[in-house]
């Protein structure tokens, strides 16, 4: 996982010259995160690891797109 989330953080620094590398990296991190939602609800894990760290990041990487590349 340390490569993917380097990939992504650098991804959307990159973002911030070259735009649309960032509406990519930030869409696949929407889907990475909805994809991490689907599995702890698939593996019945519905502590602290679904609703803080899934489901936060979802609505931050959703706000960036939204704010960042659509507004």
């Amino acid at each position: 996982m340390p490569p993917l989330k380097f990939a992504a953080a650098a991804g959307l620094v990159a973002g911030i010259w070259i735009p649309i590398l960032g509406v990519v990296t930030c869409g696949a991190l929407v889907l990475y995160f909805v994809v991490a939602i689907a599995m702890h609800v698939r593996a019945k894990d519905f502590g602290r690891n679904l609703y803080l760290n899934a489901t936060v990041m979802l609505l931050i990487c959703g706000a960036t797109g939204l704010f960042c590349f659509v507004i």
